[in-house]
């Protein structure tokens, strides 16, 4: 007897009641093993049938699919159909620095115009500040994202037959999450008889660069 489903099917030529008394057997040893009509066994033998018969693919539950079980690489942009990931379909925070590879997001990849001032925010743009500072003064900066590129622009110190000058930025820290320097401008002259030095100060012009947390101005 060929099987069906697992079970011998019930022979050609037997009586009538012969055969309903087997089919009704039948029944009740599938309802034992969960395989009645409509449950989620007798569905799932279908199914296994079908696709082995390559007539339908089995559907999948929801979050049937997971992170953990696609491989890396195996959803590539040939794969996906045009717009079928769009901004919507997003979750907030889904795409993230930690989330992109480096060097993935470049100035070929982005549309024309998609990145415009309106959409940054005010601190994102570097900036620079210039300010003037007396030889010993520490000068307040403010805030930055990270440190600050420091260089003096230009310098008024006196300096006399044989000076020593020294001019420049020395120092330059945090404090409190402020950014800190101390100006240097000055010449010192030796005196040839007695071996005194003597001490002449001055100013230094200085600039900043860099990325700005706030737009204070800066001190000095």
């Amino acid at each position: 007897m060929p099987p069906e489903r697992g079970l011998p099917s019930v022979p050609r030529g037997l009586s009538r009641d012969l055969t309903l008394f087997l089919q009704a057997i039948l029944r009740v040893l599938s309802s034992l093993c969960g395989l009645g009509p409509g449950t989620e066994k007798t569905r799932a033998v279908r199914v296994s049938e079908e696709r082995a018969a390559g007539t339908v693919a089995a559907p999948l539950s929801a979050a049937a699919v997971k992170t953990r079980h696609i491989e890396d690489g195996a959803i590539t942009s040939a794969k996906l159909a045009d717009g079928s990931v769009t901004e919507k379909k997003l979750a907030p925070s889904s795409v993230t620095e930690r989330a992109l590879a480096g060097g993935a997001v470049t100035g070929e990849v982005l549309a024309a115009e998609c990145v415009t001032p309106d959409k940054l925010a005010g601190v994102t743009l570097a900036t620079g500040i210039e300010g003037r500072a007396g030889d010993g003064d520490a000068v307040l900066m403010g805030e930055w994202y990270g440190e600050p590129c420091v260089s003096v622009l230009g310098f008024s110190v006196p300096v006399g037959d044989g000076g020593i000058l020294n001019v420049g930025i020395k120092n330059l820290r945090e404090e409190g999450g402020v950014w800190v320097f101390d100006a240097v401008a000055h010449t010192s002259d030796a005196d040839e008889e007695t071996g005194a030095q003597t001490a002449r100060t001055g100013q230094i012009l200085w600039r900043a660069s860099g990325i700005r947390r706030a737009t204070d101005e800066p001190a000095g």
